[in-house]
């Protein structure tokens, strides 16, 4: 997440070229998957600070302790983003 930090709105709402360090491969759709899910897990696990389970723990909310995380204005604002390019 840290990358996207200080990108532009427009740098953010570009196509994605998802490349894993370490591994060639050609995207037919699999590596994209994989690295939005690794970032789902990521940005939406309660551990982190910015969301939490709802009192049913069936879905997420924002977390009232997610001033505590530091950028978390911007990493708000990247879930949003995020949330818009998964299809």
């Amino acid at each position: 997440m840290s990358h996207c930090i200080g990108k532009s709105r427009a740098e953010l709402l570009q196509k994605l070229e998802i490349n894993f360090e370490g591994e060639a491969g050609i995207d037919d759709g699999g590596l994209r998957r994989e690295a939005f899910n690794i970032c789902a897990k990521e940005l939406f696990n309660p551990n982190n600070g910015l969301f939490r389970l709802s009192a049913n723990k069936m879905n997420i909310e924002p977390s009232p302790y997610s001033w505590m995380v530091p950028y978390h204005l911007k990493l708000f604002e990247f879930a949003g983003i995020f949330l818009a390019k998964v299809k």
